[in-house]
């Protein structure tokens, strides 16, 4: 079930009423702070989880990020162009997050949307260091005219140099 906006306002409420509910009949005797915070962590219940699973999310990314880069940078070693490297990422590999955000680039791109605006969105949508760099590199290759694959090497070589380092 996609989460809207109304949906999401209506468990806010719906959470910051029940907390209240129960802070009122549950915690009055230890102390009325508690009565007044327990409607607050209700209604804020639901972002924090929300975060919780967006930060997730971004840390698997980070994590799945060098090995998809060089796997898509031995697809255009290959020969493969970058679309097809892409899609051969997909159908191949193992499932990961940033391959699921591939995917979404992947689909943009069939239905007209130009390959430079697809990646520039990702990295708008995701807001992690290493996909903006990702998406600039990929970009400024197609509009210096130089090879994909000279700039993906030089991509993977910095992922991997930046793991290490992480590592370390």
């Amino acid at each position: 079930i996609p989460l809207n906006i109304f949906v999401l306002v209506g468990l806010k409420i719906v959470l910051m009423l029940l907390f209240g509910a129960l802070g009122a009949l549950y915690l009055i005797k230890v102390s009325i702070i508690y009565v007044i915070i327990a409607p607050v962590v209700g209604f804020f219940l639901p972002d924090f989880m929300m975060w919780q699973k967006v930060k997730n999310k971004k840390e698997d990314i980070v994590r799945c990020f060098p090995e998809t880069v060089d796997l898509l940078h031995m697809c255009i070693n290959a020969g493969a162009d970058l679309i097809s490297a892409i899609k051969w990422v997909i159908e191949k590999s193992t499932r990961n997050p940033f391959i699921e955000q591939l995917g979404v680039v992947l689909s943009e791109v069939q239905v007209g949307k130009p390959r430079a605006e697809a990646l520039r969105d990702m990295a708008k949508r995701l807001q992690l260091p290493d996909i903006s760099s990702f998406s600039r590199v990929i970009v400024q290759a197609e509009r210096m005219g130089t090879p994909v694959e000279e700039a993906f090497k030089n991509l993977s070589d910095d992922t991997r140099d930046r793991r290490f380092q992480n590592g370390e």
